[in-house]
């Protein structure tokens, strides 16, 4: 299902998230040190989710497009909805 507004501006958010936004420290050492590779044991994935959720969160754009959403969320007159 999509929701079409007409005559509303789109405007994108590009979120960067890096490893280097993560503070020094054991946290940041561990991430560092997972070799490249498709296999990732469960508490390596556990902490990678959880960072990127944590710097996400904490991520001005991400904060600025959560507002965004938020303010757009309030009604402004017809929509209508294709499936």
């Amino acid at each position: 299902m999509t929701l079409v507004i007409p005559n509303r501006h789109v405007q994108p958010f590009f979120i960067r998230l890096s490893f280097e936004d993560v503070p020094e420290g054991p946290l940041r050492r561990f991430l560092n040190e997972i070799p490249t590779s498709f296999v990732l044991d469960a508490d390596q994935v556990d902490r990678l989710i959880a960072t990127g959720r944590t710097l996400l969160r904490n991520n001005p754009a991400f904060q600025s497009l959560v507002a965004s959403l938020r303010q757009s969320a309030a009604p402004r007159g017809p929509a209508s909805i294709t499936q």
